[in-house]
């Protein structure tokens, strides 16, 4: 306000700063004349709408140092998925680069994102929230994974942080998505917990282009925002225990083992992984493929190999610690088969590795 607004008002031409001309800095009040002062302020409207943040689906999705036999068809279903407002589970066996190719999706359309790894202990708490005491003694709402995905705890204000769940198939979906089935779906849903306003919270989904005040209650999931799953393939049952209505928003896309292991191959990933000189292709071609024969495993488990015997060229131990607890659940023949066919090589010892599995897997000798 202006001086001269304030020397216009009749109530206060009593006051200090009247009489004094506003000669000087500090000046004592009534709390009348305070009180006159505060009403001549004009209020401020400031329109506080804010955005909810968009994502650019036309970005091509770049990954970096990750290779596919079928890159092109494996990348195109991704951005169409996404682009078509599905969210997605990556499925494919240990160690295909599922997780990894979700972070470069994510970093691909510049969006922000957390990444969580599933577990069995998983309920609406993890996901949802709850409350938790504070420092006073009371109770306060604490939001789970999810609802910080679409809210800043501090400000109030929507945001957009996609979400990755690695080895999504680990948790009870019914006992740790619980709403979530609903809002993903299209509905609002009104959780049976309140803000610190003492509202009921509301989860629900974006409508159209909105701009939304922030407040403490609403917890809007953007219309741009998208869950990636990561499934391994060997666990697929626990997939059934999802309901039609949440599978259907889901894309399932495969991210398998290449179909032919040669030492063009190998050579290939060997560059990716940075490893210079290796003397080893031929052999490592030879064990990823009997490994092929009685478990899919991915080029990561193979990295693992390559990089231990890079150092040390013991490839009994690098089986012993990287190939064969990926057999579990296998029949004992099977795991003795594999053994039988490694011991071609020469650079592995048969007694060592069959000794290691049958204490590994309690097999009687």
């Amino acid at each position: 306000m202006s001086w001269e607004a304030v020397a216009e008002v009749e109530e206060l031409q009593l006051s200090s700063p009247i009489k004094n001309g506003a000669q000087g800095s500090l000046f004592e009040l009534t709390k009348t004349e305070f009180e006159t002062i505060l009403s001549l302020e004009e209020p401020n409207i400031v329109d506080n709408e804010v955005e909810i943040p968009p994502i650019n689906f036309e970005q091509e999705i770049d990954i970096k140092g990750l290779y596919f036999e079928e890159k092109d068809s494996l990348l195109r279903q991704v951005k169409t998925a996404l682009a078509n407002g599905k969210h997605i589970i990556l499925t494919g066996p240990p160690g295909t680069g599922k997780s990894k190719l979700a972070k470069e999706i994510c970093q691909s359309f510049d969006a922000d994102y957390k990444m969580a790894t599933a577990t069995s202990d998983w309920s609406t708490y993890e996901t949802i929230g709850g409350y938790r005491p504070k420092s006073d003694g009371t109770l306060a709402f604490n939001p789970g994974l999810f609802l910080r995905c679409f809210k800043d705890n501090y400000t109030n204000k929507p945001i957009n942080k996609w979400l990755i769940i690695d080895e999504m198939n680990r948790a009870d979906i019914d006992k740790a998505f619980g709403s979530l089935f609903s809002a993903l779906t299209g509905d609002a849903i009104t959780l049976n917990l309140q803000s610190e306003s003492g509202q009921p919270i509301v989860l629900r989904p974006q409508v159209d282009e909105e701009k939304v005040i922030p407040n403490d209650l609403e917890y809007i999931i953007p219309n741009d925002w998208r869950l990636i799953g990561t499934m391994n393939t060997l666990d697929k049952a626990s997939l059934y225990e999802m309901s039609y209505a949440f599978m259907r928003r889901f894309a399932f896309i495969p991210v398998g083992v290449p179909k032919k292991v040669d030492e063009t191959l190998i050579h290939e990933f060997l560059e990716k992984w940075n490893i210079e000189d290796y003397a080893f292709a031929e052999e490592l071609a030879f064990i990823w493929k009997q490994i092929n024969q009685y478990r899919q495993i991915g080029p990561a488990i193979v990295e693992d190999v390559a990089k231990y015997t890079a150092v040390d060229t013991d490839f009994t131990s690098a089986i012993i610690l990287y190939v064969l607890p990926q057999f579990e659940g296998l029949l004992e023949q099977e795991i003795l088969e594999f053994i039988e066919r490694l011991s071609e090589l020469p650079v592995i010892e048969k007694e060592r590795l069959t000794q290691f599995a049958q204490d590994f897997f309690h097999m009687k000798g």
